[in-house]
């Protein structure tokens, strides 16, 4: 509730967010979809029903990388085969730098292609049906369906802000009080995060991210210059990062190699260089290296030395410095107040539990709150005893029942039934929810004058539940209810001045309710006062 208060927004309906979701989802999944049907395609038709050939190579190519498109090195093979028909096909494979320096022009290769669709070919053994393929394919085609089905629903619920406060939703509320673990998890996060804070954290966070892989880089370039050899490597392939206009995002270049260590041990790796160093090296060239002897997949390209003090350690270290200086800057005055509420500070446990408590409703009053009103409203003995069979079943979580018999002492008059209604109603047990239904039914109590139902009608306009929100009229109706002694609308009262709900901020004044209801015996109020440093 207390979250649903602070960040609940001007558009007070759930169709247009939750359609946005669901259209992201689903054209996330249409993306994937295409970017794999066409290669499960080809590997399933080659899996189930393909011929082995042999095929002559015709030519090799090479496809270096650039500026002006060619993101990647690729390699390709030309070749021709014949079907097991005779017919004589054409086809061209991308292959691995390996493969492509194992084969030579006019050698033969084996072929694999589809006996009904002979187009559909390659250079290798038989495959094996694309598992890992298909997996990615079912989940892509698992996201979109999910995504048309909540952009469905979206649109199948209100798009008014009009409609949306007394439109049916049983998700938009809790149905009880959250447990004490929760409460102590939502007071933490009311008192401590705020966004210098979390400027704080994401500042350290990024600091963290830098630092730690900086010290690792510079360790290892300690070991590189301790103990370090240098060869010379085979420049395999090319690549880099474009973004939508063809012009590099950010500087991300990266060069792949082989090397033949002193141990005879071929070895591939890899290096993420400079823009200038990319465009001047080209794939087939011989370039040095260093790598460690006792493990030869660390490596490096010798003239790509980093220094030192990698610059992602600097980096790294300036964001923790200053991530440090706004936690000091926020966090210590918070320590140092010794637990004391300020002009903008948060809302600490004890009021944070003032509305969490309530939960949804005041279903539970207290037992003397309700045995004074059961006495004071109740007008003849037959509705009394329907009230109190409906309660037992309610107690039971016989709805059903419970409901049957709330009714049959609301056409008596009771007012402690005609709230049992509405709690029904407004927290969807045993009918469907409906707001407008319950409130119905508190005003018929509340014009009774029963405190419980005023109280709740004050927290459905201070939540916009079935009426606009409306701050004046919760309080109008959470003093009707607090004049008659309610305890919870008192400390609701105390809640509002406290957090300046619809009224000028008066912590006094909110001390002199939270007083009231502690007078009462009200727990949380005791506990607010105490937070409050007004005991």
């Amino acid at each position: 509730m207390l979250i649903r208060w602070q960040y609940y927004g001007s558009l007070r309906c759930n169709g247009p967010p939750l359609f946005f979701v669901g259209v992201v989802l689903l054209l996330l999944g249409a993306l994937f979809v295409v970017l794999v049907a066409n290669d499960v395609y080809r590997l399933q038709r080659l899996a189930t029903e393909g011929l082995p050939s042999i095929g002559t190579v015709v030519k090799k190519s090479m496809h270096r990388a650039n500026d002006q498109g060619t993101t990647n090195t690729s390699y390709e093979i030309d070749y021709v085969f014949a079907t097991a028909s005779g017919r004589r096909l054409e086809g061209t494979d991308t292959v691995d730098p390996a493969t492509w320096d194992a084969v030579t022009e006019g050698a033969q290769i084996p072929v694999e292609y589809a006996a009904s669709r002979p187009t559909i070919q390659r250079i290798g053994d038989r495959v094996k049906p694309p598992i890992g393929s298909e997996l990615a394919l079912a989940a892509a085609s698992i996201l979109g369906l999910c995504g048309a089905a909540l952009a469905v629903q979206a649109l199948r619920m209100s798009w008014s802000p009009a409609h949306a406060a007394s439109k049916t939703d049983s998700n938009a509320v809790l149905a009880g009080s959250p447990g004490p673990g929760m409460m102590k998890i939502l007071a933490f996060l009311q008192r401590w995060v705020n966004p210098l804070n979390v400027f704080a954290l994401v500042t350290l966070f990024m600091g963290a991210l830098f630092l730690v892989p900086g010290l690792g880089t510079a360790h290892q370039e300690s070991l590189f210059r301790r103990e370090g050899e240098t060869v010379s490597a085979t420049v395999l392939t090319k690549s880099s990062r474009y973004d939508g206009q063809g012009r590099p995002s950010g500087r991300y270049y990266r060069i792949a190699y082989r090397f033949v260590t002193y141990d005879g041990i071929s070895v591939e790796g890899s290096d993420e260089v400079s823009g200038g160093m990319w465009r001047s090296i080209r794939e087939r060239e011989s370039i040095p290296i260093v790598y460690l002897p006792d493990r030869p997949q660390r490596n490096r390209l010798l003239a790509n030395d980093p220094g030192r003090l990698p610059w992602d350690c600097v980096l790294g270290a300036a964001f923790l410095s200053v991530g440090a200086l706004l936690a000091g800057c926020t966090l210590l005055p918070r320590m140092r107040a010794n637990r004391r509420l300020t002009s903008g500070s948060k809302l600490g446990t004890a009021v944070l539990v003032l509305i969490c408590a309530q939960g949804f409703l005041g279903a539970h009053a207290d037992d003397v709150q309700s045995s004074k009103a059961r006495s004071a409203l109740v007008p003849v003995d037959s509705a009394d005893a329907a009230y109190r069979q409906g309660h037992d079943f309610y107690e039971k979580k016989n709805y059903a029942e419970a409901m049957r018999w709330y009714r049959v002492a609301a056409a008596q008059g009771n007012a402690l039934a005609q709230v049992g209604i509405g709690n029904l109603y407004g927290m969807a047990l045993g009918v469907p929810q409906d707001y407008a239904e319950a409130l119905r039914w508190y005003r018929l109590a509340a014009a009774q004058g029963n405190a419980e139902a005023q109280d709740q009608i004050g927290f459905f306009y201070l939540s916009g539940w079935g009426v606009p929100q409306d701050s004046a009229q919760a309080l109008n109706w959470f003093r009707k209810a607090a004049d008659q002694g309610n305890e919870v609308a008192q400390r609701n009262i105390g809640l509002m001045f406290l957090q300046g709900m619809g009224v000028a901020p008066d912590q006094a004044e909110a001390i002199r309710w939270f007083r009231k209801a502690a007078a009462k015996g009200d727990e949380d109020s005791k506990d607010a006062l105490k937070y409050l440093g007004a005991n």
